[in-house]
């Protein structure tokens, strides 16, 4: 069942990097210990990476009806697991593993 999500990766004294997105707890699940990459998203010398921790993601809410209105409105904001710079291209992920519900 799909969920809204709130992403924080805590960056020490840069800052966060936030954003809010619909997956499902399987999808999340796959993502889990591995790296990311975002790069200078705070600023030039921050080079943010590291690896994705179930503490870095918090359900906001997977009442069906409050996910419809967010997916039909397209309100996903912000930086995510699921953008495509932020996992390690050298990491295996097939999409076939991710599913497209």
């Amino acid at each position: 069942m799909k969920g809204i999500y709130r992403f924080n990766f805590d960056c020490g004294r840069d800052g966060n990097l936030l954003g809010i997105f619909v997956s499902t707890p399987d999808d999340l699940e796959k993502r889990y210990g591995r790296e990311l990459d975002f790069g200078y998203a705070l600023g030039k010398y921050s080079e943010i990476y590291g690896e994705l921790e179930p503490r870095h993601v918090t359900l906001v809410t997977d009442d069906p009806k409050a996910v419809a209105i967010f997916e039909k409105y397209k309100l996903e904001t912000g930086r995510t697991p699921f953008n495509d710079y932020s996992v390690d291209e050298d990491q295996d992920i097939d999409d076939e593993d991710i599913s497209e519900e």
